[in-house]
């Protein structure tokens, strides 16, 4: 799937690798500075920022409330953002690929991008903004039983263990906010942590232990 301005023959004045927060951003600024940016994504555009319901760290994303304060519009979740930055990218003429990059070379001061599809794309200037892969834990079964009771994602999943009991393994920023997620739909959640208290802020950590269903 192409979007945005179709690059024809190949060449580009800028190549991303990576449309994550990172590689939207570069391609807004790259393309709004008037260069012929191509963003080469193998997934969604937006990354890890896709998988967040609330974002409620990011800077100015905050509860909308009248005068009586009353919420008149919630926290954006990450997809939202990611979307906004996608299209506010393409509005400044960015383009973009969904593609596999299996291969880069660089001849002279030209960079090229091998992709799955059998492709080449070149450049004058590279960024690579690959971003993070989920954090596995290595121990028997995960693998296994992946996608049969074991997730990475509590927002992707949550909806196939309601009213069930659910374990989150962590006591980080990304543990605590999934297992506030899942108390909202799971009968009990566990959160299994190694040390005695949580690694995630004390706002995020706090409300963990404060809410009866976790």
């Amino acid at each position: 799937m192409r979007t945005g301005v179709i690059m024809e023959d190949r060449n580009a004045d800028l190549l991303i690798i990576g449309a994550g927060p990172a590689g939207l951003t570069a391609a807004q600024y790259g393309a709004r500075a008037n260069l012929k940016v191509l963003a080469i994504e193998h997934m969604a555009p937006g990354g890890q920022a896709l998988l967040i319901n609330e974002l409620e760290n990011y800077p100015g994303n905050i509860d909308r409330r009248d005068g009586n304060g009353n919420i008149i519009a919630g926290l954006r979740t990450g997809f939202d953002l990611a979307q906004d930055m996608h299209s506010q990218a393409e509005s400044f003429g960015a383009s973009f690929i969904s593609e596999e990059v299996t291969g880069l070379q660089k001849n002279g001061d030209v960079y090229t991008a091998l992709v799955s599809g059998g492709a080449q794309y070149t450049s004058l200037a590279l960024i690579i903004a690959t971003g993070a892969e989920h954090r596995k834990m290595g121990i028997p079964g995960e693998d296994v039983f992946y996608g049969r009771g074991v997730s990475y994602c509590a927002v992707c999943d949550g909806s196939f263990f309601k009213g069930k009991t659910v374990f989150v393994a962590g006591g980080g920023d990304s543990a605590c906010d999934a297992a506030q997620y899942l108390s909202r739909l799971a009968s009990q959640t566990v959160i299994v942590h190694r040390r005695g208290r949580f690694c995630a802020p004390r706002g995020l950590g706090g409300r963990g232990l404060e809410d009866k269903k976790i």
